[in-house]
């Protein structure tokens, strides 16, 4: 006889198939959602470096042209310098103005003697630092007599100046770094100079030497001063 009452509690159970899955509850807590992109934050700082880079530029440029301006005007004021040396080299208060009436000066200035050659008779050259003696008073000033060169840097009898300059009469060379005497210039002792000629006959000829030459004051031997100084008495 079948089970009556098992049958009745298998009909009465819920079928699992039959019945309808219940739906999962919404999540409550939804995912992160990405961040929207700035549209104005890239831009501004482009902008920023653009004006920065700009401004470099323009600072670097001025700064170019600032000191191309200073360096010509720089070369301007050499060339001008150098034109004022060349062409006048003392400046305008120095400038000695001779009298036309006057025919013979004496000048305490080379630059200033070589503007009135003609009428230079003395050049005192005394205290420059010389240590050879300027060209200029072998050949341009045809009227000179007078020389001083003391109180310089002086290390050789000036040989030429004997030599060259037809009318010297005073010769100053004290105070400088002299220490010997050529044997071509004449002591006091002697004053005339006696050759040959051709024929054999002998000529006196009378030497050419200043009147007066200073020498004190060089490192020379006092027999040496006192066989060839020659002062005006």
């Amino acid at each position: 006889m079948p089970d009556i009452t098992a049958q009745a509690n298998q009909n009465l159970s819920p079928n699992p198939v039959n019945q309808p899955t219940a739906a999962p509850a919404p999540d409550m807590n939804p995912p992160n959602q990405p961040s929207k992109p700035s549209f104005f934050k890239v831009p501004l700082l482009t902008a920023i470096s653009l004006i920065f880079l700009i401004s470099i530029i323009s600072i670097t440029i001025a700064l170019y042209i600032e000191n191309n301006k200073t360096s010509s005007q720089l070369n301007e004021d050499v060339q001008k310098q150098q034109a004022i040396e060349i062409n006048d080299p003392l400046p305008a208060s120095q400038q000695f103005v001779l009298d036309e009436s006057v025919t013979c000066a004496n000048f305490d200035n080379l630059d200033n003697a070589l503007r009135y050659p003609d009428k230079t008779c003395g050049l005192n050259l005394s205290g420059q630092n010389l240590t050879i003696v300027p060209e200029e008073i072998y050949t341009s000033f045809p009227n000179l007599n007078e020389i001083n060169l003391s109180n310089n840097n002086l290390t050789e009898f000036p040989v030429r100046i004997i030599d060259e300059v037809e009318n010297l009469v005073s010769l100053d060379l004290s105070n400088n770094d002299i220490s010997s005497i050529p044997d071509s210039i004449p002591d006091n002792e002697t004053e005339i100079n006696s050759t040959t000629d051709e024929s054999g006959e002998v000529v006196l000829t009378r030497i050419k030497f200043p009147q007066i030459l200073i020498l004190e004051g060089n490192p020379l031997s006092e027999n040496l001063i006192s066989s060839y100084e020659r002062v005006n008495e």
